[in-house]
């Protein structure tokens, strides 16, 4: 019968995944990892996004791939792993905001969750250079007076502050380039959101 306790041992639970447990031994061996992120996006197609993972140890170079998981990309995080180039680690924190959001959409909806997000993002440090995007952006309006603005807007302040720390902190990029890498992720999740790229396709504007 197993031992209860090993339950209440210490170790961080982001490393329960066998993947992650493999990914971090060979960095504590002296391989140096750098994760890819891919997405097979066309035109309205979303596509399916993967992690493949490049491990470099000994003059050896080796790639391990997997579906896009929140649960691994924070993983990843954890162990300090980068992506490629800063084009890609903004990808990557593209496809992260959605889980980051969740807890503010799903206890306000959708609807007053766009209004709240979209109004910080306009007042905001990143506004000029999400200025083109946003432009395409259209939610109904909402009322700033309401107590639950300030708290659906608490809640997406700390989602993109979290995010932020993520690349100052568990990264390490100088602030300069993680502002860069924020708003750009933050610009491809707004396209994806609200199909920007897909209505011009379309001619809708």
């Amino acid at each position: 019968m197993p031992d209860p306790n090993e339950y209440f041992s210490n170790e961080d639970g982001w490393f329960d995944h066998p993947r992650l447990r493999h990914w971090r031994r060979l960095q504590h061996e002296g391989a140096t990892l750098l994760v890819d992120v891919k997405r097979s996006r066309r035109p309205l197609d979303r596509g399916s996004a993967y992690l493949y993972v490049n491990i470099e140890r000994g003059g050896r170079r080796d790639q391990d791939r997997e579906d896009w998981s929140a649960d691994l990309n924070r993983g990843l995080l954890m162990l300090h792993v980068r992506a490629l180039s800063p084009e890609n680690e903004a990808l990557r924190f593209a496809l992260a905001l959605p889980d980051a959001f969740d807890s503010a959409e799903d206890r306000f909806g959708e609807g007053f969750f766009n209004f709240v997000l979209i109004d910080e993002l306009r007042r905001g440090p990143f506004s000029e250079g999400l200025r083109e995007v946003l432009a395409d952006v259209h939610v109904t309006p909402g009322n700033r007076d309401r107590p639950q603005y300030r708290e659906c807007k608490d809640l997406v302040v700390g989602a993109i502050r979290g995010r932020a720390q993520e690349l100052t902190g568990l990264l390490r990029y100088e602030q300069p380039q993680a502002e860069a890498i924020l708003g750009s992720a933050l610009a491809t999740y707004l396209d994806d959101r609200f199909s920007i790229s897909d209505r011009r396709v379309l001619g809708l504007g």
